[in-house]
């Protein structure tokens, strides 16, 4: 018989080549620190510090013997010898059948051997390396935690690895992995010099030097130093060195994630000849000798075409940026002067580029860092739109010189004329000849030649303004009966027109365009259009349009559809509505003059009413709750939506995402305290869903000063448990378990069984997160009494699971079955789709523990089902490799290798941290005979 014991990693025992189920919690727990001292004797006390950390219960000693006897009883028919004394205990294994001893055999004989062969030797010892081992180990083993001791270790081989591979010129494919060695542990100055050595030698000098830079930046801030002698040392070398091998950088390889988010080209796009040659001029130079990215900045007055021509441009040499084009639009002067923060523009990008909120960086310069590397090497053109200034930008531009970006400013952004080398081009208006041809291709060629006297006042009103030109020309192209003239004369009688474009701002001559357009509509349209402009945008739908007019979709449908035959409003999707900047500005301004502040402050309430009402009819009916507060009360009638079902509930909360947080940030603007406190509780799982935690931290923490200034404790209460969990979710889990004793005491305060449950509940799990299952029970426990004497039949189907849970990681199987299986029969009768799903997920885990592996099986199978519904990928995942292993467990291998590949292709997509274990677990089935009939 056979045996072996993998430890760098998650733990793993095989016997003859097959999986040995070892039960959770302290038997493996145990396993781990005799495996770690394999050969030598590990005294109780040093045991009784790992397992319980300082928290040992009086008889602890009894409870070792135990586990002791439990492991022998496993390994009973293996050859392994667990040997007890006075001292202590130790385990002894057969040669080469731990992973560790293996490991550290090779990096031994890999001393004082020549280059090469230790270059083979650690790279084998390297490849053992599955993941973090012995991560879960509370304690310390003669003051440092074994993990540590395991860690320090492997990044030593790194290091010495990276050393052997640059003397024997063997970094082909080395400098990726050492990257994503260094962003776990950035402040390790040797492995740094190291990285900046194998880029070098791979040609990537830029990015060696960028590492560099990163580095001295980490550790003045992080520690308050200078980089080392070695560090210095590596940069020097770089910097006055030719690289062994420099290929070239712009192979055009393809990523993984190729974004495209150019917006559609301009219709009917005239003119620009001087400025498209310049442009693709610069690009022309920019592949041939550009050392840094090169930046363009456009710059104009409002409305003259800046974007028109970006687009146009970007849409003719796209197929030069193999790797994508970014788009966003920076709301440099959007309205009410909201404009993007970098860290939002950063984390669009990051999302563009395949980030998963799983590996989005939670600082902001370390998603700036991770943006850059990701466009390190790519030929990506990032065309930034509508920038406030150069400090908005500079968080923005690529690090490496194989991008390009475009920037459209209504300023000339001379800081980045003189500080990052960008090329400036000013926008002027459009020429006669051009003007007269946008005209033509807009109305027709031969409708502009019949009236070229009109035509002429026209361009000559409009001052070659590219938006005016194109509100007149949507205007005589829906009135085609209406003679040019008569459009010509409306726009000289307009007071001037637009005879001053030539000052800094054009807002007060384009209104003669827009009141125009304006002035020609019925009434019911005119105060739509004026309370357009107080929606915050950046889109909008019927439903949104109807609650701000206090109007019922039906009637509201042919008012929406005046605005945008008019081209004020325009349809950019199917049901989702558009007002360009300056339309928005001027009307907000028409707002301002025409109707009373109350009027705008009812609009704009009525319009949070409606999104806050149907995101707690969302949040109802995708979670419920045991005396759930009453839905807020909708005073004013509005339209509420209503969900058929999960399906429909996702679907909205999923394209009114972006909205909803903007609503928010309105309700905050304004003052509505209330709907900004409630709107938050209502969006609080949505956000878990989502994954979106940065999002989620934002608006509770919005939520939480909302709820201090209306003196609402309830409101502080449920903020502060929100923010708990979010923290817990970034794996700040002190920070997170602060809060939760802030909601838990408040709670208390006002006696409110159901945040009290909902607290409780908050804190099992993140203890569980933590694999801390003892404590986690205690909080299970306590969360089911209180919904036991509250008769809250939800809050108990919830804490019957969660200790059901606790219970089966600590090996009490048989109880943890009866909890889950009573919590199930409650959660079919009271609860929601997650509820369905967790609870048969448990009882599939602790059945398939107990060996019976058919019904887990079908267990998971039905818990997959439903949370495939919720569209939640870190559950489906969890829930297939859990679906894999039952398979297996009943020699069913083919079925467990399609569970598996499914699994996998997820978490690739989504890089989430399961996937090298999923690929280990296929890895290991392609040994086993698929199962015949």
């Amino acid at each position: 018989m056979s045996i072996s014991f993998r430890l760098l990693g998650p733990l793993r025992v095989e016997r003859d080549g097959r999986p040995v189920v070892l039960p959770t919690g302290q038997i493996q727990q145990l396993l781990e620190i005799l495996l770690f001292n394999a050969g030598q004797v590990v005294d109780v006390a040093t045991i009784r510090d790992l397992l319980w950390d300082g928290d040992a219960p009086a008889g602890y000693r009894k409870l070792v013997q135990v586990r002791v006897s439990q492991l022998r009883g496993i390994f009973a028919t293996a050859p392994v010898t667990i040997t007890g004394s006075r001292l202590g205990y130790q385990l002894d294994v057969p040669p080469r059948s731990l992973d560790l001893q293996e490991f550290r055999d090779l990096v031994a004989r890999a001393k004082g051997q020549e280059a090469s062969a230790a270059e083979v030797l650690l790279r084998q010892a390297l490849d053992l390396w599955r993941g973090p081992a012995l991560a879960e180990l509370a304690g310390a083993f003669r003051g440092v935690r074994p993990a540590t001791v395991l860690m320090e270790e492997y990044l030593s081989a790194v290091e010495s690895h990276a050393q052997a591979a640059l003397t024997a010129d063997q970094t082909t494919d080395l400098a990726d992995r050492l990257l994503g060695v260094l962003a776990q542990h950035p402040l390790r100055e040797r492995l740094r010099a190291l990285v900046m050595l194998v880029l070098h030698r791979s040609g990537r000098q830029g990015d060696a030097l960028s590492v560099f830079d990163e580095g001295r930046r980490l550790l003045a801030t992080e520690l308050g130093l200078d980089p080392g002698a070695e560090l210095r040392a590596a940069h020097d070398a770089i910097v006055h060195s030719t690289p062994a091998a420099a290929p070239s950088s712009r192979t055009g390889r393809v990523a993984d994630y190729v974004p495209a988010q150019l917006p559609a080209d301009v219709r009917g796009f005239a003119g620009r000849d001087g400025e498209l040659t310049r442009l693709t001029a610069i690009l022309d130079a920019d592949e041939r000798e550009s050392t840094a990215a090169t930046i363009v900045a456009l710059s104009g007055t409002a409305g003259v075409g800046k974007t028109a021509l970006a687009v146009h441009w970007a849409h003719q040499v796209a197929d030069r940026f193999p790797d994508g084009q970014l788009y966003i639009n920076l709301r440099g002067f959007g309205p009410a002067g909201k404009v993007m923060e970098p860290a939002e523009a950063i984390r669009n990008f990051l999302d563009a580029l395949g980030v998963t909120p799983q590996r989005m960086p939670a600082e902001f310069d370390a998603q700036t860092a991770l943006y850059r590397s990701l466009l390190s090497g790519k030929r990506v053109l990032v065309l930034l739109d509508n920038a406030r200034d150069a400090a908005q930008v500079r968080p923005l531009l690529p690090g490496s010189p194989d991008s390009m970006v475009v920037i459209t400013s209504r300023t000339t952004l001379s800081g980045l004329v003189a500080t990052e080398g960008a090329v400036s081009l000013t926008v002027g208006v459009l020429t006669a000849p051009a003007a007269r041809e946008l005209l033509g291709r807009r109305l027709g060629h031969e409708r502009i030649a019949a009236e070229p006297a009109a035509v002429d006042e026209i361009v000559s009103r409009c001052a070659g303004l590219s938006l005016a030109l194109a509100i007149v020309a949507a205007r005589a192209a829906t009135r085609v009966t209406f003679p040019l003239a008569a459009i010509a004369d409306d726009l000289r009688s307009a007071g001037g027109g637009l005879s001053h474009l030539d000052g800094d701002d054009p807002a007060t001559d384009i209104r003669a365009v827009f009141s125009w357009s304006y002035q020609v509509l019925d009434s019911p349209a005119k105060r739509l259009f004026r309370l357009l402009g107080l929606h915050p945008g950046p889109d909008f739908t019927i439903a949104a349009v109807a609650a701000l007019a206090g109007l019922s979709r039906n009637d509201v449908r042919p008012v929406l559809a005046e605005l945008t035959q008019a081209n004020l409003v325009t349809e950019h999707l199917p049901g989702r509505f558009a007002l360009h900047d300056l339309l928005r500005n001027y009307a907000r301004e028409l707002a301002d003059h025409e109707d009373s502040v109350a009027d705008q402050r009812l609009a704009i309430e009525r319009m949070l009413d409606y999104y806050l009402l149907s995101a707690e009819a969302a949040d109802r009916l995708l979670f419920p709750i045991d005396g759930d507060p009453a839905p807020y009360e909708n005073v004013h009638n509005v339209m509420v939506e209503e969900f058929a079902g999960t399906g429909s509930v996702l679907a909205w909360f999923t394209s009114e995402y972006a909205l909803l947080l903007v609503a928010v940030e309105l309700a905050v603007a304004v003052g509505f305290d209330m709907h900004t406190s409630r709107l938050a509780q209502a969006l609080n799982n949505n956000f878990q869903l989502a994954g979106q935690v940065h999002d989620h931290v934002a608006v509770q923490r919005a939520a939480l000063a909302a709820a201090i200034r209306l003196g609402d404790t309830a409101g502080q209460a449920y903020a502060y448990s929100s923010l708990g969990r979010a923290s817990a979710r970034l794996e700040r889990y002190e920070e997170g378990l602060e809060y939760m004793q802030r909601a838990m005491a408040l709670f208390v305060e006002l006696d409110n069984e159901v945040g009290i449950e909902r607290t409780e509940l908050s804190v099992t799990h993140l203890y569980a997160m933590q694999g801390d299952y003892a404590r986690a029970m205690v909080h299970s426990r306590r969360a089911l009494a209180l919904s036991q004497a509250s008769g809250h039949l939800i809050a108990e189907a919830r804490a019957l699971n969660n200790l059901g849970w606790s219970l089966a990681h600590l090996g009490d199987t048989e109880e943890a079955l009866r909890h889950c299986e009573r919590a199930q029969t409650l959660a079919e009768q009271f609860g929601g789709v997650i509820d369905r799903g967790t609870t048969t997920h448990s009882i599939g885990y602790i059945r398939h523990k107990l060996g019976r592996h058919h019904e887990a099986i079908l267990d998971f199978r039905r818990a997959l089902q439903l949370f495939e519904q919720l569209g939640d990928e870190e559950y489906v995942i969890e829930f297939l490799v859990d679906l894999g292993e039952a398979q297996r467990a009943v020699s069913d291998v083919d079925s467990a290798r399609r569970s598996w590949q499914r699994a996998l292709a997820i978490a690739d997509r989504i890089e989430h941290p399961y996937a090298d274990p999923i690929r280990a677990r296929l890895s290991e089935l392609a040994e086993v005979a698929p199962r015949t009939s």
